[in-house]
Order: C-alpha cells, then sequence, then structure tokens
C-alpha cells in the first residue's frame, strides 16, 4: 500500500499549500466513471489521480496545519499530493516539445518531471493578476489563483512518480527559493499560444 503522508509533510514544511488529491489503491466510483464515459480507462485513471478529495475553497488562502496533513493522510494514506497555486504559478508543459520551449524561453530553477513533460515553477507576483488556463491545444497550461497541481513524489495514472528537477547548483530550502513569475514570461506564453 502507498503511504504519502511523509511526502505530504515534506512539502508542507517547503512551505507548500497542500491538498489531498484521490488515491493509487482507490477504485474509481462509478459516478467519475460515468461523469467521464467518452474517455479512456486510462485517461479516467489519470484524471481520478489529479482530482481533489473534497472541496478545498477553505484552504485556498490559507494553509492547513501540519496536524491536518496527518490527520488526511492518516485517514487517506495513498492520497496524491495536491499542492494549491494560490501564491504560485505553475506552467505545466505536457510534452517533450513545449518542455524544450520553455527551458529555453522561460526558465526556472525548479521544475518537476511528469509523465509527458515538466511544471515550472514561480512564485506568485502580486502586481500581475494569473489565472488557471487550459490550453490544450498547445499543451501548455498555467496554474495560477484557483489552481491545483500535482506534487512531487505523487503517481500518475500510469505509474510515473513525479520527481523534483532542480538547476545543478541551486539551493532550494522553501518555496521563498523560487523565482518570481515576471510579465515577459507570461508575454513569451501568450505569444506561444497564438502562434
Amino acid at each position: 500500500m502507498i503511504n504519502n503522508l511523509q511526502n505530504a509533510i515534506d512539502l508542507h514544511m517547503l512551505g507548500f499549500n497542500i491538498f489531498p488529491l484521490r488515491g493509487v489503491d482507490e477504485n474509481i466510483p462509478k459516478w467519475f466513471l460515468e461523469k467521464h464515459k467518452n474517455e479512456s480507462k486510462i485517461k479516467n485513471k489519470i484524471n481520478w489521480l489529479k482530482t481533489p478529495r473534497f472541496a478545498y475553497t477553505q484552504y485556498r488562502d490559507q494553509k492547513a496545519c501540519k496536524k491536518q496533513i496527518i490527520k488526511w493522510w492518516t485517514q487517506y494514506p495513498s492520497s496524491n499530493v495536491g499542492i494549491i497555486t494560490n501564491k504560485l504559478v505553475v506552467i505545466d508543459a505536457d510534452n517533450q516539445k513545449t518542455d524544450q520551449w520553455c527551458y529555453r524561453n522561460i526558465f526556472s530553477s525548479i521544475r518537476v518531471k511528469t509523465k509527458r513533460g515538466k511544471h515550472y515553477y514561480f512564485r506568485y507576483n502580486p502586481s500581475l493578476k494569473i489565472s488557471t488556463i487550459n490550453n490544450g491545444s498547445k499543451k501548455i497550461d498555467i496554474r495560477g489563483y484557483n489552481g491545483i497541481i500535482t506534487g512531487v513524489g505523487s503517481t500518475h495514472g500510469s505509474g510515473f512518480k513525479y520527481k523534483w528537477d532542480i538547476e545543478h547548483g541551486f539551493q532550494f530550502k522553501s518555496v521563498h527559493d523560487i523565482p518570481m513569475i515576471k510579465s515577459n514570461i507570461l508575454d513569451k506564453i501568450y505569444k506561444y499560444y497564438k502562434s
């Protein structure tokens, strides 16, 4: 049985605002399969493991304490770890082509390897209004205010484990070490969307 408690605590201690997603060891319920009946079996598993365990509205602006995290993962040990992106901006490059484009154009020292690409982490910039944008055709999504992203140590529906990809020599001890997003990075992504 998978137990993500230590992983959840580690991310919390780095300063991330975490929240439980659905778990690897769970059967996908009929209501979810019915809602996504046009999706393949593997796509349903992938989406299920990215689904918040319950409403996380109250945790958007106020992080859960360690005691609450222990309670969640004691009750649901196989839960993937979700990171609420209200104080972060995560650029989700969903394939190798967009990952290479992101590495060349919007570089961040803090990245996470995903099944097909990478997540590029930035700290939220209070002078910019950044919401979550899903752009399936361009394979680059933006997770900003109101977003949630699957965190390191979690399991993708294919069995792949999300892993850190931190630039060699970069010291990463807390979320405060993550570079702040700047408007020129967003401008490049919006221009890419239009290409």
